[in-house]
C-alpha cells in the first residue's frame, strides 16, 4: 500500500496558481533555493487563519521536477529530480518546513486560584435581634 505524505510550509511560498496545479518556490533556506515545482491543486490545501499554510500531499513514489526560476543566479539553467524523501529532506532542513507547533512559551501559565473563604465577623450579642 503507497504511504502518502504531508509538508506544511508557508503559503508565500506560492508563485503561481491555476485550476490544476500550484507552481511552489523552494524556501529560501534550503539547498533549492531559485527553484521551484509544479504540483497538482487537488493535493494542495490552504490552512490557518488567514490561509496562511500551504500543506501539499504526496506518495512515496512521487518525483518532483525542480524548474530554475531565479535568474539572478549565473551558473546555467539547470533541471532537478527530487524523489519524495530528498524532498522530505531539503524542507526539513529550512526553517519554512519545521511543524508549526504551539511554543509553551509563548503562552502565559494559568493557574488556578486558592479558594477564598470569607471571613465572617463574629456578631455581638447585643446587635442580634
Amino acid at each position: 500500500m503507497t504511504s502518502w505524505n504531508k509538508i506544511s510550509v508557508n503559503s508565500s511560498l506560492i508563485k503561481h496558481e491555476t485550476d490544476k496545479a500550484v507552481l511552489i518556490r523552494m524556501p529560501k533556506k534550503s539547498a533549492y533555493s531559485g527553484y521551484a515545482f509544479w504540483h497538482p491543486a487537488k493535493l494542495c490545501d490552504l490552512s490557518g487563519k488567514g490561509s496562511y499554510m500551504l500543506s501539499f500531499r504526496f506518495s512515496d513514489e512521487w518525483s518532483f521536477n525542480l524548474k530554475r526560476c531565479d535568474l539572478k543566479k549565473s551558473d546555467p539553467i539547470q533541471d532537478k529530480t527530487l524523489g519524495a524523501a530528498e524532498m522530505i529532506a531539503a524542507i526539513g532542513d529550512s526553517v519554512a518546513a519545521k511543524e508549526y507547533k504551539k511554543d509553551e512559551r509563548a503562552y502565559s501559565v494559568a493557574n488556578d486560584p486558592a479558594d477564598i473563604t470569607p471571613e465572617v465577623p463574629e456578631v455581638l450579642n447585643d446587635l442580634r435581634n
